[in-house]
């Protein structure tokens, strides 16, 4: 497995399901002990993504008429001769190549907990059901697009509420205080442990992944995101793609 080519060869089929079963489990046996294969194997999917967003389709049809028009056809009336053919496989495995080596650098380099969570991470907003009368100030001001005047009423306060606690996380958030949003939120989830209740249980779980996420601890964000992104059930599904969390996975190895 020293090799690069054969390493990088056997991870290629093990993500085509190519490889026998008995060589699978030996390469899973060795990812989960190798840090440098998961990150590998992580650059692949990446660089995966990356040629289908990318439409390599498209190049590799390129080429392919570009070698028909050297032989002089105008569609696919005729194979090419063997040499021409094979000269056409390896165009398009270098092509291959090339897009699939860029992208999972491009991928890499640009990585970073801020590009991330600007691609994750929307602002909360209060629905309303009762009318603005019924808002207490700090949710008021928050909703009126004032986290800083709800912080500042959040401070003041000697008993804050889960409601406060959960709306002056966000407002910390928001002005990119994460530090402060994660002491907010985390002190709502211990008054739920306390209680035995579930207050914005959901809500919680994706806004102190966020803000554990621009405080740059990656692994906690990570394990509060991930579930999100394979539970379709859960309210924050839809904001975590799969493909986030492989960009996290990637990023808390970095």
């Amino acid at each position: 497995m020293s090799d690069y080519n054969e390493t990088t060869g056997l991870l290629i089929q093990y993500l085509d399901g190519e490889l026998p079963e008995a060589d699978r489990i030996e390469l899973e046996q060795k990812i989960a002990a190798d840090n440098a294969l998961q990150k590998e194997l992580l650059q692949l999917k990446l660089a995966r993504q990356a040629v289908r967003s990318y439409g390599l389709k498209e190049k590799v049809s390129t080429i392919h008429q570009e070698m028909m028009m050297e032989h002089g056809h105008k569609g696919y009336t005729k194979p090419a001769p063997v040499r021409s053919l094979t000269r056409y496989i390896m165009r398009v495995a270098a092509v291959l190549l090339v897009v699939l080596a860029s992208a999972a650098i491009y991928q890499y380099v640009t990585l970073s907990p801020e590009h991330l969570f600007s691609d994750i991470y929307r602002p909360y907003e209060v629905a309303v059901t009762r009318g603005d009368a019924a808002l207490d100030e700090i949710t008021a001001a928050f909703r009126a697009n004032k986290p800083q005047d709800a912080i500042a009423l959040f401070e003041k306060k000697s008993a804050p509420s889960a409601d406060d606690y959960f709306i002056a996380g966000n407002a910390y958030l928001q002005l990119h205080q994460p530090a402060k949003s994660i002491l907010a939120f985390t002190s709502l989830q211990n008054i739920n442990l306390q209680q035995g209740t579930h207050q914005y249980e959901e809500d919680i779980a994706f806004y102190l992944g966020m803000a554990y996420l621009e405080n740059h601890e990656v692994s906690k964000a990570l394990e509060l995101l991930k579930p999100i992104s394979t539970n379709n059930q859960h309210a924050y599904h839809d904001r975590v793609s799969s493909w986030q969390i492989k960009k996290l996975e990637l990023l808390s190895k970095k």
